[in-house]
């Protein structure tokens, strides 16, 4: 029977449990893309994180409510449209109602003249004014709501109904039985705009979770017998849903995998304890990494535990390698330091090649470098520490699955010279191939179905919704200059919309002048005297009972005396989250977004803008700003690699003390990361940033490979021990990412294939460059 050492069992679980809790706990594990993106940077870099983070177009969310009759439809929305203004996550919900919009009713009435664009001297003869007062004449005997007929008095003109029409939407959308409808499907129409940024994933599942629950409730109460279906479409919704595909598909493969893991180590080593041994470094490692990015960051981000994971997921060799030299007679601790010089070094090594990144200027890349250093040196000192107190007296003794492998062939001639062959096809085909390199669009990795982007293209189209790729910016001092400067350019956005090549525009200036603008509109306005004889003109043979618009003077003389309104003075009230939606203050200047709705022509809107006088006016292309910036982050990327590269070369010159030795080592993987690409090439993969960091998991596990197979040995039966491992650790890696290989999604997809063919390739060719000559004992 196995003596199992029970207390160094049960402390080091403890430790785990007590580490883990703290993290569960207290590491904030954050999702928002833009924590992963860098500060600083161009202007138009930190225009496009900040878009990411909180700007209008991300947090806009479209739907649409099928599956019933219009009249059933039209309850749906209504009721759908009244628990969303009082969930408190929307800053906005329109769904074509008449009623009184969220806004402070009190204060934008007082200010109408001042806001309304239709404002001038001639609204006000007797001309303009008697049509009014026709106007509300048929007003009045139609059925407006009471909220406009109780202020007729007031407002003869409509200004105030006006203002709000025009603030409602730009875009004439189609209204039945008094709200949207998609113009040509029987699909009931809204549009909301979330409180919270539209990457902060965990936020916005919550909101598509209240969703679903609402309608599900809705449609209980108004048509139990129908089938309403929501329909959803914005950034938020494609980020919130990519993720979940990505998730359940990542769940089954690994889940695949693992069990297949699982079954290959009980096959080779018959211990449940062995297994249970290969599991201490690398769970040791995930939170001791974990742990210090969060003391060193505050937080971790998703991303970097996902890929931090499957960099240092060649931890799990190191116990394998171990293991397979335990022998029943020689203690544990001298069988692992038998090793341990090779697991140090390739981990010393590794660890080193990835410290570039943490001196880059993208966060997400120096919390991955921390996370991949940390983790590796941690599960190479637990296999060096830990193990030995936890390996039982006795041990069975691993199938050799060396003997499977025609190990005569191996470090041959004819095999070490096949191997500059391939590297010198592969480079050929690399360098002459004509199909692109890099993947320079990132919408092409999005796991998003068509048809769902092409819901979002109607759903867009027929709520006129801006679109989420194109704005143009305006940056200045202060936010009265920014809306001045956007009340500028309203000339050439109009010409813009009357040639087609946009439909229209919405800007912060829209909803709050510019103090100039609103002191001209005063000066527009008549004074009592004047307006009380163009109105005693208009009103002749009209049916109005005499002194009915004496409020209507006293407004307007009110409004003369009005102070302007600020962004200050509409402090708290729910106009202000409209308009800090679209100007904001960035570092020390104020910006103002301009949203764009169905652009037709990209580059006649960016020559329109490039002509204007106004240097502080940017178009802003959050495709083209992405796209950038991934290039950036992929140069800078391969700019620390080969700087790691440099030092990784160094400390394997010291460690091994010889520069030809150093080559033996590096060849074999150079050879297998060029076949690796050149097969990737060949199937059609353009690489991404997910590409490379596959490749950074190839040239570990190509490392670990190649010193273990140049790793010299005293007896055939260690040699054979050592293969053995190597080859259990090769078969894991290739099962585990060729399963991932075959998933629907992407990215996900991409990962699988460049770890499957790099591994297979790393252990192909560190066997082929492996020394035939055993160490005989001495």
């Amino acid at each position: 029977m196995r003596k199992i050492p029970f207390t160094p069992w049960l402390l080091w679980f403890a430790s785990i449990t007590l580490g883990s809790a703290f993290a569960v706990t207290s590491i904030p594990i954050q999702t928002e893309l833009p924590l992963l993106l860098p500060s600083s940077g161009s202007f138009s870099q930190q225009l496009f994180v900040d878009q990411l983070q909180s700007g209008p177009t991300s947090r806009i969310l479209l739907l649409g409510i099928q599956g019933a009759e219009p009249s059933i439809l039209e309850k749906a929305s209504k009721k759908l449209a009244r628990a969303m203004r009082n969930h408190g996550k929307f800053l906005h919900v329109y769904n074509g109602e008449q009623t009184q919009p969220a806004l402070d009713h009190d204060l934008l009435y007082q200010y109408r003249y001042l806001l309304s664009p239709t404002v001038s001297a001639d609204q006000f003869t007797t001309k303009s004014l008697r049509e009014s007062l026709q106007h509300r004449l048929q007003d009045i005997a139609n059925p407006l709501p009471s909220f406009f007929k109780k202020r007729i008095p007031e407002d003869p003109t409509g200004a105030f109904q006006s203002l709000l029409n025009q603030w409602r939407t730009a875009n004439i959308v189609k209204i039945a039985h008094g709200v949207w409808f998609s113009a040509d499907r029987p699909v009931a129409l809204l549009v909301a705009e979330t409180a919270v940024g539209g990457f902060d994933l965990d936020a916005q599942e919550a909101i598509q979770t209240f969703l679903t629950t609402t309608m599900e409730e809705i449609q209980t109460k108004v048509s139990p017998s129908s089938s309403l279906t929501l329909i959803r479409s914005g950034p938020s919704v494609f980020a919130v849903q990519s993720r979940k595909v990505i998730k359940q598909d990542a769940t089954w493969l690994s889940t695949l995998g693992a069990g297949f893991v699982i079954a290959l180590l009980l096959v080779t080593y018959r211990s449940l304890t062995i297994l249970c041994l290969s599991l201490v470094p690398l769970v040791t490692g995930l939170l001791v990494a974990g742990i210090t990015v969060f003391w060193v960051f505050g937080f971790i981000h998703g991303m970097t535990l996902a890929f931090g994971a499957t960099l240092i997921g060649v931890a799990i060799d190191y116990p394998l390698h171990a293991c397979a030299h335990l022998e029943a007679g020689r203690s544990a601790r001298k069988t692992i330091m038998g090793v341990w010089p090779t697991i140090r070094l390739g981990a010393t090594t590794t660890a080193i090649g990835y410290g570039a990144m943490l001196f880059s200027s993208f966060p997400g890349l120096s919390q991955l470098g921390l996370f991949a250093i940390v983790g590796l040196l941690t599960a190479a000192a637990a296999t060096r520490w830990l193990l030995p107190v936890l390996v039982p007296r006795k041990v069975t003794k691993p199938i050799s699955w060396a003997s499977y492998l025609p190990l005569q062939f191996v470090g041959t001639k004819p095999a070490i010279v096949v191997m500059p062959i391939i590297m010198i096809m592969s480079l050929s085909y690399l360098v002459w191939s004509e199909k692109p390199f890099w993947e320079m669009d990132i919408a092409n990795l999005s796991p998003v179905p068509k048809e769902l982007r092409d819901q979002d293209a109607w759903l867009r189209k027929d709520l006129g919704a801006p679109a989420v790729r194109d704005m143009i910016v305006v940056v200045a001092p202060d936010a009265q200059q920014v809306l001045e400067q956007s009340e500028g350019l309203k000339l050439t956005l109009e010409q813009l919309v009357n040639h087609g090549h946009m439909a229209g525009y919405e800007m912060a200036a829209d909803y709050l002048p510019s103090i100039r603008l609103q002191q001209l509109r005063q000066d527009a306005l008549p004074d009592q005297n004047t307006l009380r004889s163009y109105l005693k003109e208009a009103q002749r043979d009209l049916p109005f009972k005499p002194g009915l618009f004496d409020p209507f003077v006293q407004s307007m003389t009110a409004t003369k005396n009005l102070a302007p309104l600020e962004i200050e003075t509409i402090h708290g009230t729910p106009l202000e989250k409209k308009i800090r939606s679209l100007l904001y203050p960035l570092n020390d200047q104020w910006v103002g977004t301009i949203l764009i709705r169905d652009v037709k022509n990209r580059k006649a809107i960016q020559q329109a803008i490039r002509t204007e006088t106004l240097p502080s006016v940017h178009y802003l292309d959050l495709k083209y700003e992405s796209n950038h910036m991934v290039t950036t982050y992929r140069q800078e990327v391969m700019t620390y690699l080969v700087i790691g590269l440099g030092c990784l070369m160094t400390i394997l010159g010291i460690g091994l003390h010889s520069l030809t030795r150093v080559a033996t080592v590096l060849l074999p993987i150079a050879g297998a990361i060029l076949l690796d690409l050149s097969i990737l090439h060949a199937l059609g993969e353009r690489l991404s940033l997910f590409h490379l960091a596959a490749l950074l998991l190839v040239f570990g596990i190509g490392l670990d490979y190649t010193l273990f197979f140049q790793r010299a040995h005293n007896t055939v039966v260690e040699r054979q021990q050592t293969i053995s491992a190597i080859m259990v650790c090769s078969l894991t890696t290739i099962a585990v990412f060729g399963l991932l290989a075959c998933s629907q999604t992407p990215v996900l997809q991409g990962i699988g294939l460049t770890a499957f063919f790099g591994s297979l390739s790393c252990f192909l060719f560190a066997a082929m460059c492996s020394p035939t000559l055993i160490q005989e004992a001495t």
